[in-house]
């Protein structure tokens, strides 16, 4: 016992003398690089232009490693790891035996056999190993700098630091900041099917493989991982790389990480990203690293040495145990591959080829990944709580903005706007900071894509965006310093840096591309003391574009009195040398600039006949040629390295060009910059609108072009009403486009007319004009939509009628049968004297024995319960009590805009799925402390479940699952546009596709989300939101399909007719009464529904003259909607507004005409309606005159008469032919003329008088509803929202041309927008905070 105390004793000493002589090692580390860990490095003095930084020459000095390091780095040289170092006079003598004396054999014999001695002198120093510079600066940065040489070392692709123990601390340290510039794009395969993702790296979630090792190995392990990723480059630093040595001070225990990129190319190794973490060092010593990284890995692999304590490893005995795929390679082992069954493999890799174990190793790990996955990210490690996150420090340090070197945007990419009070601002406070120093600017011009930022990225160390998907919009600055040493050869004490967009964008909307680029251009050329004109490879047609644009710029500056200067840069030429030499080519570029100068000229009204009179420019000196960016092909290849020396030459060009320079003070800077944007506005080139005089102009045409599509949306009604009763009452009706284009010509040429008259009379027409082509387009394709879309209705009526022929014979034929049975009866009963309610007892007595009779096998159609079936359903599904509680609370009818659906989701970190019960919080009961929101969306949480899911559900997340809901109702309304219950009726199968579709979305969704699963309740809710309104939807369309085919409901309408066809020949009237009667009971429901229709009209003419909320555009609707929100106080409408606009302008619209019409204007109302019966009736009477004389004098028959008759009213009202069978017998039409008066005289009063009170007025009877137009003309407008503050884009026309744009932003803590990881609501406007120096993340 006490020799094992001893012992541990001992042991203890030595590793504590140990960690003392290591600790002493890393200082001399740290003294010998000049570097001290409590004066950081700062990305300001890094960035600074320095002698050093135009030559990085090798070898260099100790003292100089850091430097050149960084210098090589920032010009993304992957190089940067293989500086070579001066070697001073030698630190050993090395001296042999002394052999002068001996010759020949003997010679040969010492130089074979005897060794060197070597012997080291107290002053010794071992070369410093390349890892142990990295990481020494790493460790000696600030957070800025740390992000930059991460972000240039993935550039490089090289393994970035993931977890990295603080040499002085020991504490493990996570630097996630360092990644958050970091985006990766790769191309996944699955099934056979290519998917494209751009992402940032740290929420990428892939599959990760940990790779650590046990005791010394005779195989690097780096190597290894590095064959498996990309077998031409080093993406991990090994032993056999050049600046590796023996000692290395600050690698152990550093978790490295990279990932794999796929291509989508056969060639991929793996075909989805995976990331590859890598712990340096023995595993043993670093118990914490490897514990983390085991358990969050999807496969495990150790790289074994000596194999005779293995049997004692805890900790590999528990990976052993565990389900988790483990991988043990085995240095000394020279067995064949063993897999076990629980996903353990053994690989020998003694005397083994490494092709061969690479091809193996990658077997087994997709072997692995086919069984089970499971995703890492980096977001997903920030949680744990053994590490250090460096955010917290970081967060602090981005309050430093310019100070800090980073980019000042000048002009809004969204908008192309300068705001000039603004810039000037920050550049009056960056003068008070630094002082009125001088400044050279150097911008740079190309096409899209070309390469512009990277190149600027990699010359000054800058951190422009560039990945894919990222290019840049708008214009930035950023002020790069120059070093005192080098003001000596410099006149200037900054390099101003300006990036911009790419000319020719794409995705620009708004002006033409040729107009914004032109203004572009000059904006930037202008702004230059130099410009950079970068051409992409020599493509001519490139060339030519970029030329043009760029020739029109400089010939502009002449306005402005300023004199830049160019220089040409070829990126991506395939042999550079070729390129430099070849004059030809340069003779080419300045014929092509002297063209230009001439076409430009021309358009410019300018002298000029060549390129050299506008700007002085040498061919021979001012065009450069690069080689190709990548080494490889991407994703995965590394920059470069004769890119890289290309821009290290330019930089020195550069700088011995502008050398003869004093650039601009920053206050001349700001007047240049002021004195050009003007100077743009005054031409016209990037905005639309000069002056308050425009868009004051511009808002009288928006209200012109409101009344313009109102004449055409009201003549169109009137005619489709018209068109509506002819394909009703014609046999065989088509309507064509042509025929609906010319009962709307005279219409439409009114309008033109009054376009033209406005555009060419108006007095303010010289800037009208800019305007006319455009909105004369929108309204011919309101027009045409207009036309179309009458056209589709007329059609679907015309469907649906043929669909009923065989039902609507049936309807004819049971008439007709009714009408002999009616007349018998009463045949029947002649000789007997029978009072008049004797009649009708007698009549009730036969009829339902007819109606049965004649309709044997129509069964009459059962009533429908929608809701009971959606319950039944959702039933099945979820348990009953959970459905019927989300029913009764109706929740779910306003959760579109709920605002807040934390309460909906679970941290995924929960054991419990999200399938727990959510209690209302209007009963008061509670189960698990978990509540659901109330209709007025407030919500009581549970402290300890709120505190973990605010961790896990951010805005981000309530934008994300508002879309969802608003994404599934859009889907879902769609799809029930195509089902056919108008035709077929109503059956319950049509609600289990609803709700098997809400799920599949909602899974989907789930699917896509990290942190957090949604509750069952919201799926349930969900399904109910839109069953409510296909509920709605079904109900109106099997009330429309029973009416047309349930023949039996129809027959019991007609009673009435048939009872007075009975009582008239009861009475002794004659077939001619009998038929005449029979007419005008027909035709009394067609005299009413047309009244409805007329009314229908008349309403929305007179709400859109007489109410103030409709008589102009949506601008002037929003107006009377805020002065509403104000006067109500309802926080549920400002959140519906603020949150789905669009239905809350509908409700709007809906409330006002319904208060318009039963509350405020009752009375005309009746009055409009029964004025309509009157004149339909008037109609339908002068028809009957006319056909009563018309028939008589070419002495035609009954048929005659009613086919006048029924030509008159074609386009009145819905004439449906009367079912008669005794027609023949009617020959006095003078007598039929005196009838049908007589019965008109009767129902016309009738159904007036039927009209006493407004609630008399039946809304459903509107075919089209006046609210329904309204919303059609006014809510056809732009509907795009400030993704700040949610304000509504002003323009009044759909798809317009040119940019959103909003006159009034609001406080953006309206929209939920609220201070990072607070619950404070932002309270300034988002005007505000975007020309601010505050940061933001945008939802």
């Amino acid at each position: 016992d006490y020799t094992e105390l001893d012992n541990t004793e001992d042991t203890s000493d030595h590793n504590e003398a140990k960690e003392i002589c290591l600790g002493e090692q890393k200082d001399q580390l740290f003294t010998r690089l000049q570097l001290k860990i409590n004066q950081k490095l700062k990305l300001g003095d890094v960035l600074q232009i320095t002698p050093q930084s135009l030559c990085c020459q090798e070898p260099c000095t100790e003292e100089g490693l850091v430097q050149t390091f960084l210098q090589r780095l920032l010009l993304v040289d992957y190089k940067a790891r293989h500086i070579s170092i001066k070697e001073e006079a030698s630190e050993r003598d090395c001296s042999q035996s002394d052999s002068g004396s001996e010759e020949g054999d003997d010679l040969f014999t010492s130089f074979f056999t005897e060794r060197s001695t070597c012997v080291s002198k107290p002053t010794q120093k071992h070369h410093i190993h390349s890892m142990d510079v990295q990481m020494a600066v790493f460790h000696c940065s600030d957070s800025f700098l740390k992000q930059l040489i991460v972000t240039k070392l993935s550039q490089c692709q090289y393994a970035l630091p993931l977890l990295v123990p603080n040499p002085f601390t020991g504490k493990i340290e996570f630097p996630l900041w360092t990644f958050r510039q970091i985006r990766k794009s790769w191309k996944s395969t699955t099934s056979g099917k290519m998917s494209s993702k751009t992402e940032p790296i740290y929420k990428a979630e892939t599959p990760m493989v940990f790779f650590f090792r046990f005791g010394s190995i005779s195989s690097s392990k780096s190597q290894l991982i590095n064959n498996l990723i990309n077998e031409r480059h080093n993406t991990f630093f090994h032993r056999d790389c050049p600046g590796s040595v023996g000692d290395r001070l600050l690698m152990d225990g550093v978790v490295e990480i990279t990932w794999y990129l796929p291509s989508g190319k056969n060639t991929d190794h793996f075909t989805d990203c995976i990331a590859f973490c890598n712990l340096h060092g023995d595993a043993d010593a670093h118990e914490k690293q490897l514990e983390i990284l085991t358990e969050m890995s999807s496969v495990n692999v150790v790289v074994v040495g000596d194999t005779g304590n293995m049997p004692k490893n805890n900790i590999l005995q528990k990976l052993f145990r565990d389900s988790k795929p483990l991988v043990c390679l085995f240095c000394e082992d020279a067995s064949n591959d063993i897999a076990a069954k629980n996903q353990k493999y053994r690989i020998g890799l003694k005397n083994r080829n490494k092709s061969d174990v690479s091809q193996y190793l990658t077997k087994t790990i997709q072997e692995c990944f086919s069984k089970s996955r499971s995703n890492f990210s980096l977001e997903k490690l920030a949680h744990n709580k053994k590490i250090t996150i460096d955010e917290k420090f970081c967060l602090l340090s981005v309050r430093k903005g310019m100070d800090a070197a980073l980019p000042l945007e000048l002009m809004d990419g969204d908008t192309s706007h300068v705001a000039l009070d603004w810039v000037s601002a920050v550049l009056d406070e960056l003068i008070k900071t630094l002082g009125d120093q001088r400044v050279f600017v150097l911008s740079v011009l190309g096409i899209q894509s070309s390469g512009k930022s990277t190149m600027l990225n990699a010359m000054f160390g800058l951190q422009f965006a560039v990945s894919a998907g990222r290019c840049t919009k708008g214009a930035f600055m950023q002020l790069v310093k120059v070093s005192e040493e080098m003001k000596k050869d410099l006149k200037f004490d900054y390099i101003c840096v300006v990036d911009t967009e790419g000319l020719q964008a794409l995705e620009s909307p708004g002006l033409s591309t040729r107009q914004q680029d032109n203004g572009l251009a000059t904006f930037v050329v202008g702004l230059g003391n130099m410009t950079l004109i970068n051409v992409f490879g020599e493509n001519q047609a490139e060339m030519q574009d970029i030329l043009q644009i760029v020739v029109q710029a400089f010939m502009r500056m002449k306005k402005v009195r300023l004199n830049p200067s160019c220089l040409f840069v070829h990126q991506n030429v395939g042999d550079v040398t070729a390129g430099e030499k070849n004059m030809e080519g340069r003779k080419r570029l300045m014929d092509k600039l002297d063209k230009m100068t001439k076409l430009a000229a021309k358009e410019e009204e300018y002298s000029a006949t060549c390129f050299s009179d506008i700007i002085t420019f040498d061919v021979r000196t001012d065009v450069w040629y690069f080689a190709q960016l990548w080494e490889g092909s991407p994703p995965m290849a590394p920059p470069n390295p004769p890119y890289c020396e290309n821009i290290q030459e330019l930089k020195r060009g550069i700088v011995s060009e502008i050398s003869r320079s004093r650039g601009v003070k920053l206050s001349e800077f700001k007047a240049n910059f002021s004195s050009l944007w003007n100077a743009l506005l005054d031409e016209n080139f990037v905005f639309s609108f000069r002056n308050t005089l425009e868009i004051a102009l511009y808002r009288k045409l928006e209200h012109e072009y409101s009344k313009w599509t109102w004449s055409l949306r009201s003549a169109m009604l009137t005619i489709e009403n018209k068109l509506h009763n002819r394909v009703t009452n014609e046999n065989s009706s088509k309507i064509d486009k042509k025929d609906i284009m010319e009962c709307i010509k005279d219409t439409k040429d009114e309008v033109d007319a009054s376009v033209k008259m406005f555009f060419e009379e108006d007095q303010d027409k010289d800037i009208l004009v800019q305007w006319q082509e455009k909105f004369q387009r929108k309204i011919e394709e309101v027009f045409s939509e207009l036309v179309e879309g009458t056209k589709r209705k007329l059609d679907e009526v015309i469907r649906l009628k043929i669909a009923r022929e065989k039902v609507d014979r049936e309807k004819k034929a049971y008439e007709c049968k009714l009408f002999e049975l009616s007349k018998e009866l009463a045949s029947s009963l002649n000789s007997k004297e029978t009072e008049e309610g004797a009649l009708e007892m007698e009549f009730e007595d036969v009829w339902s024995k007819w109606v049965t009779k004649l309709t044997p096998d129509t069964p009459s159609l059962g009533e429908i319960n929608i809701w009971g079936d959606i319950t039944e359903i959702l039933s099945e599904s979820y348990e009953p009590k959970l459905v019927y509680q989300r029913q009764s609370q109706s929740a779910y009818k306003g959760m579109d805009v709920l605002g807040d659906y934390s309460v909906y989701a679970v941290p995924k970190t929960q054991k419990d799925s999200g399938q727990e019960y959510v209690q209302s919080t209007t009963g008061g009961a509670e189960e698990d402390g978990h509540t659901t929101p109330s209709i007025s969306g407030r919500v009581v949480k549970d402290l300890s479940e709120e505190n973990s899911r605010s961790n896990t559900f951010t805005a981000d997340d309530n934008h994300s699952v508002c879309a969802l809901i608003r994404k599934t109702a859009k889907a879902i309304k769609a799809e029930l546009q195509k089902v056919p219950i108008a035709e077929r009726g109503y059956s319950r199968i049509y609600i289990p596709e609803i709700i098997t579709s809400v799920k599949k979305k909602v899974k989907a969704y789930e699917a896509g989300t990290t942190m957090f699963t949604l509750r069952k309740e919201f799926t349930v809710d969900l399904c109910l939101y839109v069953c409510n309104f296909a509920a709605e939807q079904f109900a109106e369309q099997h009330k429309e399909f029973k009416e047309a085919y349930d023949v039996r409901l129809y027959l019991e309408r007609q009673r009435p007719q048939y009872l007075n066809i009975f009582k008239n020949y009861c009475s002794g009237a004659t077939s001619t009464a009998v038929f005449g009667q029979l007419f005008v009971d027909t035709l009394e429901p067609s005299i009413l529904q047309a009244a409805y229709d007329q009314t229908a009209i008349d309403l929305s003419e007179k709400m859109k003259r007489d109410v103030p909320a409709f008589s102009g555009n949506r601008s002037n609707l929003e107006k009377h909607i805020l002065t509403a929100l104000a006067e109500e106080e309802s926080f549920e409408n400002y959140l519906e507004y603020i949150k789905n606009p669009r239905e809350h302008f509908r409700h709007f619209i809906r409330e006002k005409v319904n208060g318009y019409i039963f509350q405020e204007n009752s009375l005309m109302v009746l009055e409009i309606i029964k004025s309509n019966i009157s004149s339909k009736g008037k109609c339908v009477m002068d028809a009957v005159n006319e056909a009563t004389e018309k028939t008589k004098r070419s002495n035609g028959d009954v048929d005659m008469w009613l086919q006048h008759v029924s030509r008159k009213l074609q386009d009145e009202l819905q004439f449906k032919e009367t079912s008669c069978p005794e027609k023949k017998e009617v020959t006095d039409l003078e007598f039929l003329r005196e009838v049908v008066s007589k019965g008109l005289t009767g129902i016309i009063p009738n159904l007036s008088y039927s009209f006493c009170r407004i609630s008399d007025l039946k809304w459903e009877k509107f075919r089209k509803k006046p609210d329904e137009t309204l919303i059609e003309h006014l809510c056809r407008c732009c509907w795009a929202q400030c993704p700040f503050c949610n304000a509504i884009c002003t323009n009044t026309m759909e798809d317009h041309t040119g940019d959103h744009s909003v006159r009034f932003h609001r406080n953006c803590g309206t929209n939920g927008w609220s201070f990072m990881y607070t619950n404070d609501l932002g309270i300034e406007f988002c005007t505000t905070l975007i020309s601010s120096d505050l940061h933001f993340r945008a939802n």
